[in-house]
């Protein structure tokens, strides 16, 4: 239960307990101005805990302000002191209601301290004064070479890829994607140039257009570790469609590819499915060298996101000097370390105010059913169940997944604490497209009235599905700093992705979040915060 000892005393008795009670029963509002706790007897203060945990007097340990229990007092050897939530004694248990006509318990205002402030505006504590991350200060604030390259996209999603890229100073040729809502919230944010195509097995050769990169996040749900890990096994399922790519080098021969998929690839078909996309990749148009680079998006998210890359040089233009043997899994290519910005939780929360005012709040938080399953299911109960199934504000958030928000009862949709005495809630659109690195000028489709859970539904999938695009403008550097072309032979593009990914990172964050992170920067990012 928490208990803290030796706290107020007799002291705290500064109140009669007639006048309280009188003020009670009368609806005083005592309690706008006052602490209001309750003096049990000690033999009592299990059976009286668990009847005020029952009536939502208290904070539980799943809110913010009982994650390490609430501070029992010992008021004397036979007496507790128990702090109470703002407004609880107006719905206070039997069990109390009657130890309180009995004179066995009392009520206790604390005039001498100033009301507490409601906890509304913050699903969490306030966040800890901000350190300097580790090398922050060697990156400078450098602007993209406008139109320095061109890039097609494949299996382009909401446009991840694309956000990447044109932080380098790319430009998009040609996209295709095969969900009509996805299309339709890409072109909301990019445009019409180009068109955004369907189906990419139903575009001809001769549509795509010629590019300097090729990009896509394939579709990964046949490698995922979180499903039955088909693989390559149905020749005609989603897994094959890697070879759409390999059909668009065939055909293009672009000089570069960056590909996207999760980290389970790796072991689906004991890594017979790896190597197999790998082959085909690398034999492709006139040969690549392909090399694997495994990516955790912590360093520039508030989440924990490790998925696997494919970077593709052709042969003709692909730096010999990188095949010597390197680090495991990196087959030698070399890339620039990311700098880790410390991001948690708590600077990605919107808060209840804004949720509240989008009409969004009531649709996010789980129902009572839906808590009492979670409460039930394996995850919550494991090692206390709290510290991966809830976003505390201090820690990093579990990866994001397409099928976020559907499995709440199993544990494995990552809920966000609210102030006692309310119940989780899920994560809302706006915060999972900061999650995963996307700035806050990116704009989310209209929500019709009648229409949020299959609008949130619909956003989960889309950003659970997308790339990060910070991690993709970084990767970006290396691959144009190792690429003998004549337009990526300047020696500064490596620095130019990682700024790029910084600038990226900065304004997925909502501006209080950014201006405290700006003043421990380079100084070259003073002027930067807009």
């Amino acid at each position: 239960m928490g208990n803290s000892l030796g706290f107020g005393h007799a002291a705290c008795f500064a109140v009669a307990f007639d006048g309280v009670r009188r003020a009670h029963r009368k609806g005083s509002s005592a309690e706008t101005c006052s602490l209001c706790s309750l003096v049990v007897p000690a033999n009592l203060t299990e059976a009286v805990y668990t009847a005020l945990a029952e009536a939502d007097c208290i904070p539980r340990r799943w809110h913010p302000e009982g994650r390490d229990g609430i501070s029992i007092q010992e008021m004397s050897e036979k007496r507790r002191l128990v702090p109470l939530l703002a407004g609880a004694h107006n719905r206070l248990p039997s069990l109390v209601s009657a130890l309180l006509s009995e004179g066995r318990a009392q009520l206790l205002w604390q005039p001498s301290q100033p009301p507490p402030k409601p906890s509304k505006s913050r699903s969490s504590p306030t966040p800890a004064p901000r350190t300097v991350p580790r090398g922050v200060q060697n990156v400078e604030c450098l602007s993209p070479k406008a139109s320095s390259f061109t890039f097609a996209e494949l299996f382009a999603g909401i446009g991840g890829f694309r956000l990447g890229l044109e932080s380098v100073g790319g430009r998009c040729v040609f996209a295709s994607e095969i969900e009509p809502f996805t299309r339709e919230l890409y072109t909301l944010n990019f445009g019409h140039t180009p068109e955004v195509v369907g189906d990419i097995r139903m575009i001809q050769d001769s549509e795509i257009p010629s590019h300097d990169m090729l990009v896509g996040g394939f579709p990964c749900q046949p490698f995922s570790a979180l499903g039955a890990q088909p693989g390559l096994g149905d020749p005609g399922g989603d897994g094959w469609l890697f070879r759409q790519v390999v059909r668009v080098l065939q055909v293009s021969k672009s000089p570069l590819f960056l590909l996207e998929n999760v980290p389970g690839l790796a072991q689906c078909d004991d890594g017979r499915a790896l190597q197999t996309i790998k082959r085909e990749l690398s034999e492709a148009g006139g040969g690549y060298d392909v090399f694997l680079k495994t990516v955790n998006a912590r360093h520039m998210t508030a989440q924990s996101r490790k998925r696997i890359f494919f970077l593709g040089f052709r042969r003709d233009v692909s730096d010999v000097a990188r095949k010597k043997k390197g680090s495991e899994g990196s087959e030698g290519f070399e890339m620039l370390a990311l700098v880790d910005l410390q991001l948690r939780a708590q600077e990605i929360f919107e808060t209840e105010e804004d949720l509240e005012a989008k009409g969004l709040l009531e649709h996010l938080t789980i129902s009572k059913e839906q808590f009492r399953k979670l409460q039930d299911c394996k995850k919550w109960s494991r090692r206390g169940g709290m510290t991966d199934t809830l976003a505390w504000g201090d820690k990093v958030c579990s990866t994001l997944v397409a099928h976020y928000g559907t499995s709440i009862s199993r544990g494995t949709s990552q809920l966000v604490p609210r102030p006692a005495p309310h119940l989780p809630r899920r994560f809302s659109p706006r915060e999972c497209a900061r999650l995963m690195g996307f700035p806050e000028w990116f704009e989310l489709s209209q929500l019709a009235e009648g229409e949020s859970p299959a609008w949130l539904r619909a956003h989960y999938k889309m950003f659970g599905n997308s790339v990060c695009p910070p991690i993709v403008a970084a990767l970006a550097g290396d691959m144009l700093d190792h690429a003998q072309l004549p337009w990526c032979s300047d020696p500064a593009w490596g620095r130019l992705g990682r700024s790029a990914a910084l600038r990226l990172a900065l304004h997925s964050l909502p501006a209080t979040s950014r201006q405290k992170l700006l003043q421990v920067l380079h100084a070259s990012w003073a002027d930067s915060s807009k």
